[in-house]
């Protein structure tokens, strides 16, 4: 199932009865998710052995199609934001920050169309930083550091949920990057999976049932 009908199964429980005869006309959430992964890919920006994906995307709608979004706004912002997510770790992309969507309303749009803006938003960035595990252990981060059950890995994992090489935390020029090493189980930051993403501080970093924190200080 492509990203975008799992989007639309996903936000299907939140437009259930009545709510549901708003989206038989106009614009539809499904239509919205797509124009935004299309967004994410016209405007990635290719870097040295990375590409950086836009984090902060504004949907402008006409005030009745802005209307008719408000008793669902929060739990649409979610599920669009999730799905952008799961699409960045699809293609590898990284984010320097956590997804942003705002709707808002433009009195010039025409009803039933949609005005995409994005951006790369970052936040300030981290000259070091340091992990902070479970047990209180602090670990500051080299240029490179890696997270796994094998024994040649920098930090060993006890966990079973782990991979043999599952992450690597790795220095750059906006901060500290995870890098997920197509680990079984996936990393996320924050309760978010994610392939590539630049750890910003008091993010929660989890490899398998592992948890860190990551600060700055």
């Amino acid at each position: 199932m492509g990203l975008a009908q799992d989007f639309e199964k996903r936000l299907q429980r939140v437009v259930e009865g009545t709510l549901a005869k708003t989206f038989r006309s106009g614009i539809e959430p499904i239509e919205m998710s797509r124009k935004l992964m299309r967004e994410m890919y016209d405007h990635k920006l290719v870097s040295v052995g990375r590409v950086i994906a836009p984090n902060r995307f504004t949907i402008g709608l006409a005030a009745p199609d802005f209307e008719k979004f408000e008793p669902i706004e929060s739990q649409l912002r979610a599920e669009l934001a999730r799905t952008l997510n799961q699409y960045a770790a699809q293609e590898g992309w990284t984010l320097l920050g956590p997804i942003e969507i705002l709707l808002e309303s433009m009195p010039n749009q025409t009803v039933g169309t949609q005005r995409i803006r994005c951006e790369t938003a970052e936040r300030p960035v981290a000259d070091s930083g340091i992990l902070i595990s479970p047990d209180g252990q602090r670990i500051e981060l080299p240029d490179v550091l890696s997270f796994g059950r094998s024994h040649d890995c920098d930090v060993i994992l006890q966990d079973h949920n782990c991979s043999r090489h599952h992450a690597e935390v790795r220095k750059v020029d906006e901060g500290f990057e995870v890098v997920d090493l197509g680990s079984t189980n996936g990393t996320f930051i924050n309760n978010v999976q994610v392939q590539r993403q630049v750890l910003r501080e008091g993010d929660a970093l989890r490899l398998g049932r592992t948890s860190f924190r990551f600060v700055t200080s």
